[in-house]
């Protein structure tokens, strides 16, 4: 996929492009609104990256260019749970999450990039170009839905979640970062930013201040999967 945009006399656009098994999708219109799409043959000569530059080769001479990451907003959307949430906390969190790829995807603003939950606290994370104009977007389509219970939407930068709910004693416990982000490989360079980069620092605080005897019997309950061998040694290290 190859997202590009251009602010025409203030307001932002969006053109993009991506591959759908033997065709190509084209989607463009104004940021935050679903805009329209086309579908076009692939040309079977040319590489995926390749086709979609020659479908966009109009916007892109026009001026349309990326985004990066690093220079758009971090949005949060932020749900009360008890402790370190629950099972169906987390089949929430994952059905917003994919919820959010579709509603973002569709009006052009970004992205779902996962999502963290422990110590009192469920947040979903959003790449987004346009915070103002994402939050608004997000507030009507939660509106009236299993997910509209939202304590708020806020940008990271405004500074860490405070804790909603004061946990039992007991309840404060962090499962592994391996099963919070369960579709990360222990070497992914996902683990160095965003909320699961947030999670592993706020886990590895969690677990080097626990008592000792939480230390002793967390490695039993929690065992390392093959891949992640070694590292509670390194973090006690």
């Amino acid at each position: 996929m190859l997202k590009l945009y251009k602010r025409i006399k203030r307001v932002l656009h969006y053109h993009e492009a991506w591959v759908s098994g033997s065709k190509l999708t084209e989607h463009w219109g104004i940021v935050g609104e679903q805009g329209e799409s086309r579908e076009h043959k692939r040309n079977k000569k040319l590489a995926a990256e390749a086709d979609i530059e020659r479908v966009l080769a109009a916007p892109l001479a026009a001026g349309y260019e990326p985004i990066d990451a690093e220079d758009q907003t971090i949005l949060l959307i932020e749900y009360p749970v008890e402790g370190m949430g629950t099972t169906k906390d987390l089949d929430k969190r994952h059905a917003l999450e994919d919820r959010m790829n579709e509603t973002l995807g569709w009006t052009g603003l970004g992205n779902c990039d996962g999502g963290s939950m422990g110590s009192g606290t469920m947040e979903v994370c959003c790449y987004v170009v346009d915070f103002e104009v994402t939050k608004r977007v997000i507030e009507n389509d939660l509106k009236g839905t299993e997910f509209g219970d939202y304590t708020r939407i806020y940008d990271e930068s405004e500074g860490p979640s405070p804790v909603l709910t004061k946990s039992e004693p007991g309840t404060g416990m962090l499962v592994p970062p391996w099963i919070m982000h369960k579709d990360l490989a222990r070497n992914d360079p996902g683990w160095r930013k965003g909320p699961s980069s947030d999670y592993l620092v706020k886990w590895t605080d969690w677990y080097r201040s626990a008592p000792e005897q939480t230390r002793i019997t967390y490695p039993l309950v929690f065992r390392e999967p093959d891949d992640w061998s070694g590292f509670y040694q390194s973090i006690e290290s």
